[in-house]
């Protein structure tokens, strides 16, 4: 992670005379992953200000927040289950799975179902 720091002053004045601000831009790498197992959500660092002088320190703490990147996928790309006509209420036919490579809240699958119903005559 890289922070870079970048003065700047609202209304155009000089610098010198007026209490100037900082815009942190934070560069994470690419593959900064929170999905990956130990990777820190936050990082901590300690800012300075100086007048030549005298100075002053903070703590600055980056909170990384979580993002749903990944894409929930099937076990396999087609399930086929058979049952028989009178098979009875609450009979198992079969199982799938799914699985999403985020954590958390991000990382759980939900299941939803269309069903289309065929309406077939009999002669």
């Amino acid at each position: 992670m890289i922070f870079i720091l970048r003065q700047f002053c609202s209304n155009g004045e000089s610098l010198h005379t007026l209490l100037t601000s900082y815009i942190i831009f934070v560069n994470c790498s690419h593959d900064y992953d929170l999905d990956v197992a130990g990777t820190a959500n936050s990082v901590t660092c300690t800012v300075t200000v100086s007048d030549g002088d005298l100075k002053d320190t903070t703590s600055l703490v980056v909170t990384i927040n979580d993002v749903n990147d990944n894409t929930p996928t099937f076990g396999s790309a087609t399930y086929t289950f058979y049952t028989q006509p009178h098979t009875g209420v609450g009979t198992v036919l079969g199982s799938f799975t799914a699985t999403d490579g985020d954590v958390g809240a991000f990382g759980k699958c939900k299941f939803g179902f269309l069903i289309n119903v065929f309406n077939i005559n009999i002669f």
